[in-house]
C-alpha cells in the first residue's frame, strides 16, 4: 500500500509494470525485475512517473478544455480532440 492505494506489479503486453491509483510506471529493462521488485523501487517508479506527467502539460485553455499544449518525445505539440499537432521548433510553446 501506498498513499492508502494498493500497488501492484504486472506483466503486460508492453511488459512489467506497476500500477498505482489507476497509473502505469514501467519497470526500467534490464533494473528491475517484476518478481523481485520492493515496495521502496515500486514508489520510486511511482514518483518518478508524477513528475514526467507533470513536467508533460505546459498549457491549457480555458475557453476550450479539449485545447492543451503538451511537451512530448520530439518536442511540444497541440493536442485537439485526441490528435495531435506539431509546433515549430523556433516557437515558443508557453506563450
Amino acid at each position: 500500500m501506498y498513499e492508502d492505494k494498493k500497488v501492484v506489479v504486472g506483466v503486460g503486453r508492453f511488459g512489467p509494470y506497476v500500477r498505482h491509483d489507476g497509473k502505469f510506471a514501467s519497470l526500467k529493462k534490464g533494473v528491475d525485475d517484476p518478481m523481485t521488485i520492493d515496495l521502496e523501487r515500486a514508489i520510486e517508479l511511482i514518483e518518478e512517473k508524477r513528475e514526467r506527467d507533470n513536467k508533460k502539460h505546459i498549457k491549457s485553455f480555458e475557453e476550450d478544455k479539449d485545447v492543451q499544449v503538451l511537451n512530448g518525445r520530439w518536442g511540444p505539440y497541440i493536442s485537439y480532440k485526441k490528435k495531435n499537432y506539431k509546433i515549430p521548433k523556433d516557437t515558443e510553446a508557453a506563450l
